[in-house]
């Protein structure tokens, strides 16, 4: 596993091939993207939630399947990174969403965007058509940093970065 800063409030996880970021508040922990299955364990070790350790004595380290309590749509609004907007971005998969923390500047693409190498539309769609317009869509984001599903995060100047691949 490797460990990104990319921020003081966000760091991007390695596992397994797959990234994950995580986002600290004053007194909160926000995972975003869980990675591969089977990554639980190394995803707390990086995290290191004291509180989670004192509560989870005795629990199995794999916890059965929950069902879902709400689930995210267009416009929604959680509660942090200064109010999290959740934007939804069909094309890749049908429920993709992608998350803007406006107070920040940072943008959390999905798999809509990808940076590897250069940005681009990511990969693998299930409507190319509507990944380009959710493409679009965050593209007319005012941000200074993206974070992606594939790829390295842009820490500075991602808004611009990613409008200059619009006409192609």
């Amino acid at each position: 596993m490797d460990t990104v800063p990319i921020t003081p409030n966000l760091a991007m996880l390695r596992i397994k091939g797959w990234q994950v970021y995580v986002w600290r508040d004053d007194d909160s922990v926000t995972l975003i993207d869980t990675g591969a299955p089977g990554s639980s364990a190394e995803i707390l070790c990086a995290v290191e939630v004291p509180i989670y350790q004192r509560v989870s004595v005795g629990l199995p380290d794999v916890a059965p399947p929950v069902p879902v309590d709400r689930e995210l749509v267009d416009g929604d609004v959680l509660a942090f990174g200064g109010d999290a907007e959740i934007l939804a971005i069909p094309g890749h998969t049908e429920g993709s969403i992608a998350i803007h923390l406006p107070h920040h500047g940072m943008l959390f693409t999905g798999d809509t965007i990808a940076s590897v190498g250069t940005v681009m539309l990511g990969t693998f769609n299930q409507d190319r058509e509507q990944t380009a317009a959710s493409f679009r869509r965050l593209a007319a984001l005012d941000v200074e940093i993206a974070c992606f599903g594939h790829g390295e995060p842009i820490a500075s100047g991602a808004g611009d970065r990613i409008r200059e691949v619009l006409p192609h």
